[in-house]
Order: structure tokens, then C-alpha cells, then sequence
């Protein structure tokens, strides 16, 4: 088929070839944490943050989540007992996040799990190639937001 050479040498199809690669792949391990890729980088955002708290709004520009797709997933973690939210004393409109104890060990098991998905995939492409990858998907983002 002629559409498989277009996307061969497409960036943009490319890029989306390797997230449904990604998902496809982190997915069954993060299912049996019983969580999604989405779930799993709100808890290993937030702990990795090292703040006792934070507001959702700096998890949206973090993650590039709009609010409405953060307010879901932060439900969806609270429900299962691995985040709180709580209203700010200073301004009850805004609300504050923190991770409870089974949240904490739990997104510390995660961020093991990615580890070792991130080892093997600098062993299978080598330290050089793979920051190679990282600058150049950098420089890929930058330029798609230039142009908007």
C-alpha cells in the first residue's frame, strides 16, 4: 500500500505509532497496579514533586491534562484511596492534592516499574541514540507549538 511509505516518513504518524506502541506495552503492566498510564504519571508526578501538596492546576501544565481530564483521573485515584483532595484554608475555590500512604507506596512501585521500562529501552538503543531521541523530540514539541 502507498499509505504505508507516507507514514513511514511521517513525524507526526511516526510519533503516533510509538504512543499506541507505548500504551500497548505499559499497559498490562500498569493493569496489574490496577491503574492507567494516565493514573500512573498523575501519582508519579506528584510524588516526584517531593511537596507534602500540590494544586491540580500545576499538575495540568505539567502533564499538558486540560482540567475537565485531570478532575476524572484525580476522582478515579481518590476512589481508590491513593490521593486526597482537600479544600485551601486560604481560598476555599482552590483545592489542594496529596498523596495518602497506600499513594505513596504505590507511586513509588511505579516509578520502579518505569525504571526498568526506561533501562531496557536505553540498553536496547544505547545512552547516545536514546538523548538523541529526548532532544529531538523536544526540539519536535517546540517546533509544533511555534507554529500554532
Amino acid at each position: 500500500m502507498k499509505i504505508k511509505k507516507y507514514l513511514k516518513e511521517s513525524p507526526i504518524f511516526s510519533i503516533f505509532d510509538i504512543h499506541q506502541v507505548l500504551l500497548q506495552t505499559s499497559t498490562p503492566l500498569l493493569k496489574k497496579e490496577g491503574l492507567s498510564f494516565m493514573q500512573s504519571l498523575v501519582l508519579i508526578t506528584i510524588l516526584l514533586e517531593g511537596k507534602s501538596e500540590i494544586i491540580p492546576s500545576h499538575l495540568c501544565q505539567a502533564l499538558n491534562f486540560s482540567k475537565a481530564g485531570l478532575s476524572h483521573i484525580l476522582s478515579n485515584l481518590e476512589s481508590k484511596g491513593l490521593l486526597k483532595r482537600t479544600v485551601k484554608e486560604e481560598d476555599a475555590r482552590s483545592l489542594k492534592l496529596h498523596l495518602t500512604q497506600p499513594g505513596i507506596s504505590k507511586a513509588n512501585k511505579l516509578v520502579k516499574i518505569l525504571d526498568l521500562f526506561e533501562k531496557d529501552l536505553e540498553q536496547a538503543l544505547g545512552v547516545q541514540r536514546l538523548s538523541l531521541l529526548l532532544s529531538g523530540l523536544e526540539d519536535f514539541k517546540k517546533s509544533l507549538n511555534s507554529s500554532l
